[in-house]
């Protein structure tokens, strides 16, 4: 009896701990959502990049923004996909970024001054440990990438200085790692998923150049990561060319022959030497050009000199992460302005201590962990942001718990105020409206991004799920959508009244789908659109593209649930069996 009384105790032991583990991973924590965004209140500029990197408005930019000069301050974190992995950390509304006041010397920022800032454009990339290289991850919802200015009273969170290290010098780094990417994205031929190919091959061109200027390239061991795709039934065969030595051929793997693959990806890396210290002169040769394929893109992983060029340079070390040491950054070709800035976490970028000695600059760093820095020559000419427009000011993040939620294009705000209006008087239902572009603004910087939708019929899923309440039943998206969410191919924009989410794959007419489930997977430990996750919530779109669409499928919903038209139409059924 002991034993068997043990036991109990045991599995009840474990019964318990597993739950409290399970709590644990779905969390759905309400409280990490701010109750007013930061649009809510002053005036807001809405800006955009279309590049990563330092960007500049000068006091006269800013004044004529409408903007205090000596108040500015900038918000967003720019144009990155945002993950579709809700257990991963997530920024809520629009954090503050960080700048530098270029005074002067008068020390008052007024004209003739300028600020610099970092961006982030629609490219990110990622490290990948195992590899020892870096990948890219693109937007597929948008080009750009977006920021917003505005002006408070106080303190603007400016870019410190960081501590110095201290400790022993290990090693001493004098070259780094670099990237590069080419990527054309010009048709879809699935019509369907998030990949567009770019360069076609076939007999009309069968081979493509791109000759790519990288100054102080080092000699030593890079590689090329191409992705193509064969459009035929048949191999095919894509010979690398790299400054003039044919350094390998990738074979094409044949389309099957069947009427919904309308391609085959090979995906190939290519290992090699530079030979060149400046450039990369590539030529991809189809040997079989009445065969077509396509490049989707290639990228590589190469080495540099860590030398000063142009205004800014990027650059990074793997060669001693994991070891957990100090080495010692050598960066050659400087002037007396160049700046070192640690980018690392581009919410909270810092400045570096430096030493400077002829011209060469240098610092130390932990590199146990990888470390993004870039080199700034802070009285050179830096690019400026495209101003957008004003921003009306908005607090989706007000908004009380609600059974419906109604995603809407602008172009359909009226109509879709219509109906929450006649759901909350025929049937009490409370009734959340907002337009797509608000959502981007508080969700997703500003920035298309389908998982913004996501995010914000999320918050009050979570709200609920903290506070004990309701959560919401239905999502009723209003506009329609089409697989190409930029705009690329000419003629789509009638259609693209709302983003949608488009699967991987775009090779396969069956396998490359759009889906309006992924928006309904709200809690932390889904995987979306994978077997094992479930919906939270109801979801439905009303394809409209033009106002009287729109008016017509309010007409009929209203109509449909007044069931004032009495006729034989009740009586009939169709039946469809397979």
């Amino acid at each position: 009896m002991y034993i068997i009384g043990n036991n109990i105790k045991k599995i009840f032991l474990g019964i318990m701990l597993l739950s409290i583990v399970l709590a644990a991973a779905q969390t759905n924590d309400g409280r990490r959502y701010t109750s007013q965004s930061v649009l809510a209140t002053g005036k807001w500029i809405k800006i955009s990049v279309d590049h990563s990197g330092i960007y500049s408005l000068s006091y006269e930019d800013i004044k004529a923004m409408g903007i205090e000069p000596q108040n500015v301050r900038i918000y967003g974190y720019g144009g990155g996909l945002l993950s579709e992995d809700f257990s991963t950390p997530y920024i809520d509304d629009l954090p503050e970024v960080p700048i530098d006041m270029q005074k002067g010397a008068d020390g008052i920022f007024n004209e003739g001054d300028h600020i610099l800032f970092y961006a982030q454009a629609n490219i990110i990339w990622r490290y990948n440990s195992e590899k020892g290289t870096f990948s890219h991850i693109r937007n597929h919802y948008s080009d750009l990438g977006y920021y917003f200015v505005t002006s408070k009273s106080g303190s603007a969170k400016q870019i410190p200085t960081m501590p110095e290290e201290s400790g022993t010098v290990v090693s001493t780094i004098t070259s780094f790692n670099d990237y590069l990417l080419q990527e054309s994205e010009i048709k879809n031929e699935a019509q369907g998923g998030r990949v567009f190919y770019g360069e076609k091959f076939s007999r009309q061109t069968p081979s493509h150049s791109f000759n790519i200027y990288i100054p102080n390239i080092e000699n030593v061991e890079a590689k090329m990561f191409v992705d193509m795709a064969n459009k035929t039934i048949y191999k095919n065969n894509i010979e690398v060319n790299i400054n003039g030595v044919k350094i390998k051929t990738i074979p094409l793997k044949k389309r099957p022959d069947n009427n919904y693959q309308v391609l085959e990806p090979t995906n190939d890396t290519v290992t090699f030497v530079p030979n060149s210290t400046n450039t990369f002169n590539i030529t991809l040769t189809s040997t079989n050009p009445s065969l077509e394929a396509y490049l989707d893109y290639f990228e590589i992983n190469f080495k540099r000199e860590l030398s000063m060029t142009g205004n800014e340079l990027y650059f990074r070390s793997v060669d001693y992460i994991g070891r957990n040491q100090l080495s010692k950054f050598v960066l050659s070709g400087v002037d007396a302005d160049t700046e070192i800035w640690d980018i690392t976490d581009r919410n909270n970028i810092e400045k570096v201590n430096t030493t400077l000695s002829g011209r060469q600059l240098s610092f130390v760093a932990n590199t146990n962990e990888l470390r993004q820095f870039v080199a700034i020559s802070t009285r050179k000419t830096f690019p400026k942001p495209n101003i957008v427009g004003v921003v009306d000011n908005q607090n989706l993040h007000s908004l009380p718990e609600a059974d419906m939620i109604i995603v809407s294009h602008s172009d359909f705000l009226g109509e879709a105020y219509r109906l929450a209006e006649y759901h909350r008087a025929k049937e009490g239902i409370s009734v959340n409206v907002a337009d797509a572009e608000a959502i981007y603004n508080e969700f997703s910087s500003g920035t298309p991004d389908a998982t913004a939708y996501r995010r914000f019929v999320k918050m009050f899923y979570d709200r609920s799920q903290t506070q004990g309440t309701t959560p919401p039943k239905w999502l009723l998206l209003l506009g329609d959508g089409i697989y190409d969410n930029r705009g690329i191919i000419s003629g789509s924009d009638e259609y693209r009244k709302l983003l949608t989410y488009q699967a991987y794959n775009s090779v396969n007419k069956i396998h490359a789908y759009t889906s309006d489930d992924y928006f309904g997977y709200l809690d932390d430990n889904d995987i979306a659109m994978s077997p094992s996750a479930s919906l939270d919530i109801g979801i439905g779109r009303l394809p409209v593209y033009t106002v009287q669409q729109a008016k017509a499928a309010i007409d009929k919903t209203i109509a449909y649930i007044d069931n004032k038209l009495h006729g034989e139409w009740k009586n009939r059924m169709l039946f469809i069996a397979d």
